[in-house]
């Protein structure tokens, strides 16, 4: 079975703080690192934290917004598996 540290991701400075430590946790442990975001069609996450409700609203634009999340924090060749869900936080994890 492969390991894995799994970091949920909102665009906060927390979890900015937690995918740095959750990436260099992967490396010590030899494990994967995988950055979460978990959304809905109400609680939707933008690049744009200004973006207005966008009804065609779906996993795409969550990914591409996690991806522009982890690669502000860590560059562009982060090497962290990215994951979007669409589902409860409680449960997406």
């Amino acid at each position: 079975m492969t390991k894995r540290i799994v970091i949920a991701m909102d665009g906060s400075d927390n979890a900015a703080t937690a995918l740095r430590w959750g990436v260099e946790e992967a490396e010590v442990r030899e494990a994967t690192a995988e950055a979460v975001l978990v959304w809905s069609y109400l609680d939707q996450h933008h690049v744009d934290p200004s973006a207005p409700f966008d009804p065609q609203y779906g996993a795409e634009k969550a990914t591409a917004t996690l991806a522009s999340w982890v690669g502000s924090v860590l560059g562009a060749d982060h090497g962290v598996a990215l994951r979007a869900v669409c589902d409860l936080p409680a449960r997406g994890v």
